[in-house]
């Protein structure tokens, strides 16, 4: 068949071609327009239920009843018998939505302690730190620490907890008080008094780490010393004292004459405290680094510590870890 045949038959059923694709186009319209209404048609519509205080399972089901799926969250609750059971829900009951929308549910999962720990042998603030940090702020406290404690002389070291009620294993059902004894420290103990005269600063503030005595520091300038330097001590070396009794302490220290470094004796009165805490002074020279002059046990009341460092540095106090003050060291 030729190329002249084909063209006189496509002449000759022109019509019927055309007849044809035009229903051919007018079926693919028809159906793609037929899709694209039924895409827009919305979903069901539906209800939310209240699903509060109802056990997970029975939540889940009585949601997908109604063709709704669940996101879900975990909380601690206050109350160890909400535990399993929905606390919170979004959105909230009588809600209209689409069916197949996600409903948000936050379920409890218990309490953060179902039972007293047993706190015995260990530090009162350790424990009253730890048990802050257990119950955040966006929770309520379900052991609270009775305050003031009960303190009895003990040979454990001071803050030690001797006793405890209620006692280790007790069940929580809501808000509980505890309350403790706590170690005083030995009742009579006895301090030798070390020799301090011609020691350094720096032994000076190892000294202070390591003797249970509470050091009164003054200073006298003179052109005669080279360097801080310990020239007298009230209580000469040998003399017994009671722990935590106090001892004047005289330093010498050069005259400034534009030196680099700045003399002078830090000193706050603190809070009296039951027993002897961690109190450290840490100095942040002008360039930022940041270095720690001494730590030592103090019982509260007037608490110096002599220093010498550069002009514009920072003196930082802190007391059980937490910053108390910070001084800039001038003139």
């Amino acid at each position: 068949m030729g190329l002249k045949n084909f063209s006189d038959r496509i002449s000759d059923n022109w019509v019927t071609i055309l007849v044809t694709s035009l229903i051919m186009f007018f079926v693919v319209a028809a159906t793609a327009i037929i899709v694209f209404f039924v895409a827009l048609q919305p979903a069901d519509q539906v209800m939310v239920p209240n699903i509060v205080g109802k056990d997970l399972n029975s939540a889940v089901i009585e949601l997908q009843a109604k063709e709704l799926n669940t996101r879900l969250q975990l909380r601690y609750s206050d109350d160890p018998n909400d535990e399993g059971l929905v606390l919170e829900q979004k959105p909230g009951p009588g809600a209209i939505v689409k069916a197949g929308r996600k409903v948000e549910i936050i379920v409890s999962n218990g309490t953060v302690m179902n039972s007293i720990a047993n706190y015995i042998g260990k530090n009162v603030e350790e424990v009253k730190q730890d048990l802050s940090i257990l119950f955040t702020s966006g929770s309520k406290h379900l052991v609270v620490v009775q305050e003031p404690h009960m303190y009895r002389f003990n040979n454990a070291p001071p803050g030690t907890i001797l006793e405890q009620n209620p006692p280790p294993e007790t069940e929580l059902h809501g808000k509980t008080t505890i309350s403790f004894v706590v170690s005083k420290g030995p009742k009579r103990e006895v301090i030798a008094i070390p020799e301090l005269k011609g020691m350094a600063l720096n032994k000076v503030y190892a000294t202070m780490a390591n003797t249970k005595l509470i050091f009164n520091f003054s200073l006298e300038e003179s052109a005669e010393y080279e360097k801080a330097t310990v020239v007298s001590q009230s209580e000469p070396e040998g003399t017994s004292l009671q722990a935590y009794s106090k001892v004047a302490v005289k330093i010498g220290v050069p005259k400034r004459n534009n030196k680099k470094l700045i003399y002078g004796v830090y000193s706050i009165d603190l809070p009296v405290y039951p027993y002897p805490l961690d109190i450290s002074l840490d100095m942040v020279s002008p360039n930022g680094d940041r270095s720690q002059l001494v730590i030592c046990k103090h019982p509260g009341g007037r608490f110096s510590v002599p220093y010498g460092v550069e002009k514009g540095s920072i003196l930082v106090l802190t007391v059980l870890g937490k910053e108390v003050e910070t001084t800039e060291v001038g003139e």
